[in-house]
């Protein structure tokens, strides 16, 4: 074996070591999860009492806990002038700490944030993401680490606050806290990392990644983004098979020539590979646990709305275990994943004071706050955090669900965002509900979607609900009218199962849905167009509910419609869970 290998295994073996520490570091910390907690808010006040923003509330000297107690619950748009001179340059005016970077959020449910990181902040999230991954080595989800990672990330060009504070994306983030081991472990080299381009992105990410037979695990901050991926890598794998093999980018692949060519050099030659792939194509067994024979795991997101997408990627994977590392948001950590086999995320003492709002109390005071000792479980909260880079009692606007304890701390499961629902006519329908109505649907009539949108028609009255969709490419010529219209009669009924849109529709308030076939890739030019905007390839959510009726046509335009008969004659109540 060659030297550099020697120091190649050597690296991945310590970096084994580190991950584990880092999960018994976790684990102590959960067993004293009150104290700590306490511990956390009581330094946090520390740090930034002292500020603009803690003088003006009283959160500095000995009041200053009494002061907390007391402190309203605060939005996004408490801190905007705030914000505005941190990034202006003025010091101490939300965290005495230093502002290294200001994260921009995608705005997927409201505007662009622009949420402020110190290099406390950086490590605590570092270390709370790669937590999860020791957790699943000690339980022999992940194999001791022997090979590389394929991390699905992009990083744009980073920009400045007139100040020279960087301006930057959570992709740009993880790349800059993984960056001195970044060579050693991800299978993309950085040029690949900083394309541009979802398509070429994917493409390149996934031709590096077939290089290495031994490939550990891979990431992806969401779900979406690796069933695209193995979607195209099925779809194309005579294209990625050829390139593999001559060491080219395909031509398909749109890039500049210089860049083209330095990516091929960097790829390489490998034939004997391409030919044992090609055994597994041949053979059907083009899947991930046949491609990576060492892959323990896929790590990405896999609670609420995204069990849509993970449910789809199980047949790309093999038996390959999808486990999702971590509950947290641009503005801080809320918990960690402990493992494939338990669900949910206990929630870190340390990353962040975390506090929870019981969800039936949205409008209600500072009052009905809980700690995390103080949760029930069965409860659902919105949860509310108090962070070192000087957000104080800052509503997430996240619902989660208890489901049970780790030590001192409970394990919540995320639900959906607070406030993403259908209200035309009282009937208050929810994301989650939407997304189990519509799984439910489709593999009843069996089709396979990129994504879908259900959102208000515009241009119709009686007021109903219009239903977007794209079929996947491999289906896309099944998409039949009758189909469609299949799909929208089992959806309509198994929505009305689970909310109260079944009385609106019974009542004649709200009349059959109506779907929008749309053409192939519109979902990913939306996304596009998004980046365009200042969102972060890598926080593309999509919506699965919109309840402005002006979305469609401002974004996607004309395309195919199919229509319900107009029955008006409604649903029978159901009893609602």
């Amino acid at each position: 074996m060659r030297i550099d290998q020697l120091l190649l295994k050597g690296s991945w073996w310590m970096l084994d070591g580190a991950l584990r520490a880092l999960s018994w570091q976790f684990e102590r910390r959960a067993r004293a999860a009150r104290r700590t907690s306490r511990a956390t808010l009581a330094r946090i006040l520390s740090l930034n009492g002292a500020t603009e923003f803690g003088r003006q509330h009283g959160l500095a000297g000995r009041d200053a806990l009494a002061a907390f107690r007391d402190h309203p619950l605060t939005t996004y748009q408490d801190y905007a002038p705030f914000l505005e001179r941190a990034a202006a340059g003025e010091r101490a005016v939300l965290t005495r700490d230093e502002i290294t970077y200001f994260l921009v959020t995608a705005g997927t449910t409201g505007v662009p944030k622009m949420i402020p990181v110190t290099k406390r902040q950086s490590r605590l999230m570092a270390a709370h993401m790669l937590a999860p991954m020791g957790f699943a080595i000690r339980d022999g989800t992940l194999g001791p680490m022997s090979g590389r990672w394929m991390m699905l990330i992009t990083t744009p060009a980073r920009v400045q606050t007139p100040s020279g504070i960087e301006r930057c994306t959570a992709s740009s983030a993880a790349v800059g806290q993984i960056r001195r081991i970044f060579d050693r472990v991800l299978s993309s080299p950085s040029a690949v990392i900083q394309t541009t381009g979802q398509s070429v992105s994917r493409y390149l990410h996934f031709l590096f990644a077939l290089r290495e037979p031994d490939l550990w695990c891979a990431i992806s901050p969401y779900p979406s983004i690796l069933l695209n991926g193995f979607r195209n890598l099925k779809l194309r794998a005579a294209e990625f098979l050829r390139d593999l093999s001559d060491g080219t980018i395909s031509p398909s692949v749109e890039l500049p020539q210089d860049r083209r060519r330095d990516l091929a050099k960097l790829l390489g030659k490998h034939p004997a590979r391409a030919r044992a792939l090609t055994a597994l194509l041949e053979r059907d067994q083009f899947v991930a646990s046949g491609i990576w024979p060492r892959l323990g795991a896929v790590l990405t997101a896999n609670s609420g709305a995204f069990h849509f997408y993970t449910d789809q990627l199980e047949p790309y994977l093999g038996g390959v275990k999808v486990f999702s590392p971590s509950l947290t948001a641009s503005e801080g950590v809320v918990g960690v994943g402990l493992s494939v086999q338990r669900p949910g995320y206990a929630v870190s003492p340390v990353g962040a004071y975390v506090e929870f709002l019981p969800a039936g109390d949205a409008g209600a005071s500072r009052c009905a706050l809980r700690s995390l000792d103080e949760v029930e479980e069965g409860g659902v909260y919105e949860v509310v955090i108090t962070t070192y880079a000087g957000l104080t009692r800052y509503r997430l606007g996240d619902l989660v669900k208890v489901l049970g304890w780790y030590g001192e701390t409970p394990i919540v499961d995320f639900i959906e965002r607070r406030g993403q629902l259908l209200d035309v006519a009282s009937e208050k329908v929810t994301e989650s509900q939407v997304v189990e109505s519509f799984k439910a649907a489709c593999s009843q009539v069996s089709m396979q979607l990129v994504d879908f949108v259900l959102t208000i028609d515009g241009e119709h009255l009686p007021p109903r609900y219009l239903l977007l969709i794209e079929q996947a490419e491999a289906h896309a010529a099944r998409a039949s009218d009758d189909a469609v219209r299949r799909l929208l009669q089992a959806f309509d009924a198994e929505l009305c199962a689970r909310s109260f849109y079944q009385f609106a529709r019974k009542g004649g308030a709200l009349l059959p849905m109506a779907a929008l076939a749309l053409d192939h890739n519109s979902f990913e030019r939306f996304n596009e167009h998004r980046i365009a905007q200042g969102a972060s390839p890598m926080q593309l959510k999509m919506p699965h509910v919109v309840p402005d009726p002006t979305f469609a046509s401002r974004h996607f335009g004309q395309h195919r419609r199919i229509e319900l008969p107009d029955d008006r004659l409604g649903v029978a109540p159901a009893s609602l869970y």
